[in-house]
């Protein structure tokens, strides 16, 4: 058969060169199909009456490619895939097909070659490279012609697998699938490293990050140009505009406070290979971008949680500096701290701050935050020295979570600062209907109305202003007696 010729010669000239053989002469994979007939399966009657029709015996259309697809190697799925005459018809009528090889085990660059011929009335057909990148992808077939195709595959890590299909739903055949290695005497600029950056979280003010790329060149006469496309300078930078013949170590880097979609960037590499042409390879340099999973926004009616406090801190640069956030939780107490700026704990006997939690009693202090009360109507308002029945409750500051991008912590924990007089502090807040809730922050019940005074056991509403009731003593929601 053709293609047991074809890998005839190529094992001759492996004989012949032997340890000479050049690199692009062995045989990464290759499919022949020639165990494709035309139509039925080998052994039925249909086999011997219908004989090998499609593709290699130059019908294109008709009656014709109705076999089951055989292959050489294991693995290969497919989609609306049918035998024709020693090689394969991919697609239908009414449904687009595909076919798709095994993963073939392979490193660095890649040559694929192919053939194809079109369906006649259609032309359209492309691959799609899982594991490293192409150098086209997209082919125009010219009708009732076989057309050899060769694509240079680049920067394959561990191994590739190819899919041969069509965009436009065409219908195409395929034959004599072969993965080589490159030619080793052909310039070329290779990519040793990903170009991947991972930043982790991008927040508002995090520092410069870095990447080095490492690139190597192959049978250049010139050293490499580095250029820079659809890039914005301001956020990304690289330390050289070229290399030598040989390649090198590119440094590039993302500066801070871009939007998460601004932190990818285009490098062109180009040079001279010794043959006298022009060698161009492109990085497309991305960053890797992950989210903080935060319970609330900061937000008067949606506020951070103490988890969400503690997150941020972690993550140094993800809030506004000198912005205030809403941040709610449960009050253990306040900070006991011997005169010293570290955390000792939680004590009853400090007007200037609190330490909060996201359950009241929590005696694991890794899960709490301090809050920092300056003089005035908040100090007022949540000091547990002056309002010792806020233990147990849960309240909502107001303040900053971080000073600058650096120490998001207050008293060595990550904290709430420079909390400031706002109009409602105690839960509930902002409801459209006041709701009383316990000291573990249960909804009790809903009341009714916001008219004039009205008493429903352990809750007061008094000119549309709400007051609850705390160990036979009332209390509005900013902890101030009332009679």
């Amino acid at each position: 058969m053709k293609k047991n010729l074809l890998l005839l010669v190529v094992l001759c000239v492996s004989m012949v060169l032997g340890s000479t053989m050049r690199a692009q002469d062995v045989v990464l994979f290759y499919e022949s199909f020639d165990q494709c007939i035309g139509y039925g399966t080998p052994g039925s009657h249909d086999y011997e009456d219908m004989g090998y029709t499609g593709g290699n015996d130059n019908q294109f259309s008709g009656n014709i490619a109705k076999g089951v697809v055989l292959t050489d190697n294991q693995n290969w799925t497919d989609s609306y895939a049918y035998g024709a005459y020693q090689c394969v018809k991919v697609g239908h009528s009414k449904y687009a097909g595909h076919v798709t090889t095994p993963t073939i085990s392979c490193t660095g660059d890649v040559v694929l070659t192919f053939r194809a011929a079109p369906w006649t009335g259609d032309s359209l057909m492309n691959i799609q490279v899982t594991g490293g990148t192409p150098d086209k992808a997209a082919f125009e077939l010219k009708k009732n012609k076989w057309t050899d195709i060769r694509v240079n595959i680049t920067d394959v890590t561990s191994g590739v697998k190819i899919k041969f299909f069509s965009v436009n739903k065409h219908r195409f055949f395929l034959d004599d699938v072969t993965l080589l290695p490159p030619d080793p005497d052909e310039p070329a600029i290779r990519l040793m490293s990903s170009p991947l950056v991972d930043l982790g979280f991008l927040g508002k003010n995090y520092t410069t990050q870095y990447a080095n790329v490492q690139v190597v060149g192959t049978n250049l006469s010139s050293g490499i140009t580095v250029n820079f496309t659809n890039n914005d300078g301001y956020y990304f930078a690289a330390n050289m505009r070229s290399l030598s013949s040989e390649g090198g170590k590119l440094t590039v880097s993302f500066g801070e406070g871009a939007p998460a979609e601004r932190y990818s960037a285009t490098i062109e590499l180009s040079a001279t290979g010794k043959n006298g042409t022009k060698v161009t390879k492109k990085i497309n340099i991305g960053a890797e971008v992950s989210a903080l999973d935060l319970e609330g926004s900061g937000k008067r009616m949606d506020p951070y949680t103490v988890g969400d406090v503690i997150l941020l801190a972690n993550n140094p640069g993800t809030v506004w500096a000198e912005t205030r956030y809403w941040v709610k939780g449960y009050v253990l107490g306040a900070v006991k701290r011997y005169n010293t700026d570290q955390f000792d704990g939680v004590c009853t006997n400090d007007k200037t701050s609190l330490v909060l939690a996201a359950q009241a009693g929590e005696t694991d202090y890794s899960k709490v935050v301090t809050v920092e009360l300056v003089s005035g109507d908040a100090r007022n308002a949540l000091n547990v020295v002056d309002n010792p029945q806020l233990i147990g409750q849960m309240v909502k500051v107001w303040g900053e979570l971080l000073n600058d991008k650096t120490n998001p912590l207050y008293l060595q924990k990550p904290g709430v600062r420079n909390v400031k007089n706002n109009d409602q502090y105690v839960r509930p807040w902002d409801q459209d209907e006041p709701e009383e809730y316990d000291p573990t922050g249960g909804l009790v019940e809903s009341q009714k109305s916001k008219g004039a005074s009205e008493h429903s056991g352990n809750k007061i509403i008094r000119d549309g202003q709400m007051y609850i009731i705390r160990r036979g003593q009332t209390y509005t929601i900013t902890g101030q007696i009332v009679e």
